[in-house]
């Protein structure tokens, strides 16, 4: 079962991007050659994190409480970028 687990969070993470259960977190894609991660809030707000080591992405795919994980491991532990005010949206 671990392996199976592995395989498909190296999938994801090959992917790029991850749809989210019902959550805060509509979507989140992490960028593995730049080590940016994007979030899209279910607000439709989208922020970017820099320098997010792959296993906190990783992380985030496989948590049971996407949200709790969000504001544990990611929240105010990275520098973040609002896209949402680079896109006028």
């Amino acid at each position: 079962m671990k392996k199976i687990i592995a395989i498909l969070i190296a999938a994801a993470v090959a992917a790029g991007c991850t749809s989210v259960r019902p959550s805060p977190i509509q979507q989140a894609c992490y960028n593995v050659d730049y080590q940016y991660l994007t979030i899209e809030f279910s607000d439709g707000s989208r922020y970017r994190y820099l320098d997010v080591p792959a296993a906190v992405f990783e992380g985030l795919h496989i948590a049971e409480s996407r949200g709790a994980y969000f504001n544990l491991q990611i929240r105010n532990q990275y520098a973040a970028r609002n896209l949402n005010l680079s896109t006028g949206r």
